[in-house]
């Protein structure tokens, strides 16, 4: 059906990633095929995009690069590759891998969409903020970072912005200071260049990218709130040296246009002021409290110009009514073309119109006097000192020879498209005359079949319908069609549906399920209580159904078991019991793709037949893992990191984290400010303590003195949980007073350097229950949600809840289940059920939890997953 060419795609992946065998992976697509997806483990991707179709390219689901249909003046072999996180500079800290776009210095006729998505664990191990995220590049002279924007997406946490040439490009966010008063907030100044290199004796287009990001206290007291402030005034000058100092002053600047946080304003210096000799430009910004931020930036171009060109300029023949776009480039005596921008131009031959639709681009739209006539004329651009004319343009009668479906990227559409039921896909049509040369064109749009497969608007806005069908949009003008068969499915909520249970692979008790996802694939582990012994199973959601992966065995029991993943990669920990009566052992293992691949445990503290309660939590290569020891009659507890790269737990030995002399227990580690964070119950206080980063651990509040100890003195202490939200520290744990259990969840804000009781005591009390009430704490979008399970009356059920508005609002609670979605899972009030964990997939609420047939923690009992309202 496509009278589109082909595009020639190679996937590309490094030799020691698993799944890849180091050969590059040669993929030819079918005409309009151009989407191109290599492994999620993968480091790179290449394409050659023709320059009439365009193409998407991705790494997993991680990367991705739209290409749009005409971006390019010709076919060309692109390179999407990720390399090492670059360091900060001042404020600005890039929170994911280097992309780096090949060929350097690649131009386009339109921008092109980079899309990168990040890690929030990593800001938030280092008290960063998701709405000061944007894209930046590296500039290919200073090494500085230039911001080019972005749009945030919270939800899939990823980050979107148009580029104007190839270079690398990061990720990165402000580092506010959340000890400045809101009135020194002041706002922040970015430049970039265009050509991106400035070359002396052409114009340079000067972009600044102004954010005024404010850290204001929740009313609640439970922490602070990023939010906008907004620009009021904006003044420039720039001057050439030998000048010292701008002539006229300072000018008002308007903004250009804005995305989500960032405020755009450029202005052109003539060619004339940009010399070998470097220029400098001065801003003054002014927010709306009055207050004043001011920049000035010096630039020494090294490369002269020697002429300019249009990308191509071949002899161009044109149906009247259509479209060609040319683009002025910059040459020099060093580097490569680069995009200008265009002092004037004119179109000669009176063969139609001219536009300037972008800084470098110019579009010729042709028109005939005459249909049996061709008109020939020409196309003149200068900038600074020079001037190119175009080959001839030959205009014709303009007669409509193709027509194209193209994606909302505007990407050229293959034969088949899917559609998730419900939703909205926005088509658009390009129109193609004889020679190739393009025009937006608005056809007739007809679905067949006409009922129950959706609609369609006129200008090509189709909407799903909520059942899955099948049906074939067809597009016509003037005689002249193009068709797409839609597939619309009706997907798992987020790659997991909605109510789910997880049954034991033989009848017996399963104690617990933990559910991660690494950005690409949903993972999850469970013990299994069998015969001879105990199972940990790990396992990976397709879509439809859990499929088994591996299985950790220990001849008596399995405790403990945790989940992490380190880059990309699934890591598990526990606790294995052996032997009866029994030595506990940790043990870790990494998914190779293949199989469970056991790492040696860190020889810290001599890991001895007492050890147990271990946790992990990884930051990029490095998993940082903490246990408790028995040793000499007191329970310690240890921390130690573990390096993939070079498969080594950290050495010398660190000291043990809790207090000599002190026993310590169920230990909890988070990332906080890039440094480890464990919580834990010593003595009857429940404890929290940092690294240094030096040999230390330290107290987290300098208004406390010693550690940062809570309530419970005297009391059993139970299963502490700790959560991390860039300054926010959150941490939960049940307490026995000997009469009554009670639930507890804080909040210290590092901003504020306070503690506070969330609700202003216990979040739940309830006897008798002396066994002790173990609770599972998470963050979803900043706001705490507690799940712990009690006696009621009966038998033990779970309970749910978040913190709002400075008190706990329930959510669910397993003996009335009938606010959670899905249909109701306990059927009767005697069963008992036991909470596992809280767990985010895609921005969608879990909770995992057990239930037993019979009696608690000795009959079969089934594992479930629900999505919580």
């Amino acid at each position: 059906m496509k009278s589109i060419s082909r595009v020639s795609l190679v996937a590309l992946c490094c030799a020691t990633v698993f799944h890849c065998s180091g050969k590059s992976n040669m993929q030819v697509a079918t005409p309009g095929n151009n989407d191109i997806k290599a492994l999620n483990e993968a480091t790179s991707v290449q394409a050659r995009v023709l320059a009439d179709t365009g193409a998407t390219l991705a790494i997993g689901s991680k990367v991705q690069l739209t290409v749009p249909a005409g971006a390019l003046t010709q076919d060309t072999d692109i390179t999407v590759e990720k390399k090492s996180v670059a360091p900060a500079q001042g404020i600005v800290v890039p929170v994911a891998k280097s992309i780096e776009l090949g060929a350097h210095g690649t131009q386009f006729n339109k921008t092109v969409a980079l899309n990168v998505c990040y890690d929030p664990q990593v800001l938030a191990s280092q008290g960063l903020y998701e709405e000061t995220l944007a894209v930046y590049y590296v500039d290919a002279q200073t090494g500085e970072y230039g911001s080019v924007g972005g749009s945030v997406n919270k939800t899939t946490h990823c980050v979107s912005a148009n580029i104007e040439h190839f270079s690398t490009y990061l990720v990165a966010a402000q580092n506010l200071s959340v000890n400045l008063p809101v009135a020194e907030q002041l706002p922040q100044i970015s430049v970039t260049y265009l050509p991106g290199t400035p070359i002396a004796g052409l114009p340079v287009k000067v972009r600044a990218a102004i954010t005024d990001f404010k850290l204001t206290p929740v009313s609640n007291g439970t922490g602070v709130q990023v939010g906008f402030g907004q620009i009021a005034t904006v003044r420039y000058c720039y001057y050439t040296a030998p000048a010292t100092a701008c002539s006229g002053g300072l000018q008002n600047l308007a903004p250009d246009y804005d995305d989500e946080a960032n405020n755009f304003y450029s202005f052109v210096i003539p060619a004339s002021q940009v010399t070998t000799q470097g220029f400098t430009v001065s801003y003054e910004v002014y927010n709306s409290l009055g207050f004043k931020r001011t920049r000035t930036v010096n630039y020494v171009p090294t490369r002269t110009a020697t002429g300019i060109q249009f990308t191509s300029n071949a002899v161009v023949n044109l149906a009247a009514g259509f479209k060609r776009s040319y683009t002025v480039q910059g040459l020099s005596d060093t580097g490569t073309p680069q995009n200008i921008p265009v002092d004037s131009f004119t179109l000669n031959g009176g063969i139609g119109t001219a536009t300037q639709t972008g800084v470098s681009v110019i579009r010729v739209t042709g028109t005939t006097a005459n249909p049996q006539a061709m008109r020939t004329g020409s196309l003149t651009a200068t900038a600074g000192a020079f001037s190119v004319t175009s080959a001839d343009i030959n205009v014709h009668a303009g007669l409509l020879d193709h027509i194209s479906l193209l994606s909302p990227t505007g990407v050229v559409l293959g034969n088949t498209i899917t559609i998730n039921a419900n939703t909205t896909y926005d088509f658009d049509i390009l129109g193609y005359d004889a020679f190739g040369n393009t025009s937006n064109v608005l056809p007739q749009f007809v679905l067949v079949p006409v009922i129950g497969a959706g609609t369609i608007s006129s200008t090509g806005l189709y909407t799903a319908p909520a059942t899955a069908q099948s049906a074939t949009l067809v597009a016509t003008l003037n005689g002249v069609a193009d068709s797409i068969l839609i597939n619309v499915q009706t997907p798992a909520t987020n790659g997991l549906p909605p109510a789910m249970v997880v049954p034991p692979t033989v009848p017996t008790m399963a104690l617990g399920m933990g559910l991660a996802n690494n950005g690409t694939d949903t993972y999850a582990i469970w013990v299994e209580v069998g015969s001879p012994g105990w199972n940990l199973i790990l396992s990976r959601w397709n879509g439809a159904a859990w499929i088994h992966l591996a299985t950790a065995t220990s001849t008596t029991a399995i405790f403990n078991a945790d989940l992490a993943f380190v880059n990309g990669q699934p890591v598990i920990a526990y606790t294995a019991e052996d032997i009866s009566p029994a030595p506990r052992n940790i043990r870790f293992f990494r998914w190779n793709g293949a199989a469970l691949e056991p790492i040696a445990s860190p020889a810290i503290g001599g890991v001895s037949a007492s050890t147990g309660q271990v946790d992990i939590v990884a930051n990029g290569n490095l998993l940082y893992a903490t246990w408790q020891e028995l040793t000499s009659g007191l329970y310690n507890i240890h921390v130690s990191v573990w390096n993939s790269s070079t498969n080594t737990w950290s050495s010398p030995s660190w000291p043990q984290v809790n207090p000599v002399g002190v026993n310590g227990y169920f230990p909890k580690i988070e990332l906080y400010q890039s440094q480890p964070l464990v919580l834990f119950s010593a003595d009857g206080a429940v404890t929290l303590r940092r690294w240094d980063g030096v040999s230390t651990w330290t107290a987290v509040s300098s208004a406390v003195s010693g550690d940062l100890n809570f309530p419970g003195a005297g009391a059993q202490i139970n299963g502490p949980q700790l959560a991390v939200d860039g300054s926010h520290i959150y941490l939960a744990w049940s307490a026995f007073d000997g009469s009554m259990t009670n639930v507890y969840a804080g909040h210290y804000d590092a901003g504020l350097d306070t503690y506070v009781f969330l609700g202003g005591g216990a979040a739940d009390s309830f006897s008798p229950f002396t066994a002790g009430a173990f609770v599972s704490l998470r963050l979803f979008s900043g706001v705490p949600y507690l799940a712990f399970y009690k006696e009621d009356p009966a038998a033990f059920q779970t309970y749910v809840q978040h913190f709002s508005g400075g008190s706990w609002v329930p959510d669910f609670n397993s003996s009335s289940p009938t606010n959670f979605a899905g249909p109701s899972f306990n059927e009767t009030a005697t069963k008992h059920n036991s909470v596992i964990a809280l767990s985010e997939v895609s921005g969608v609420k879990y909770a995992t939890f057990i239930e037993f047939d019979g009696a608690y923690l000795g009959s079969p009992s089934t594992m479930y997953l629900r999505i919580l309202p």
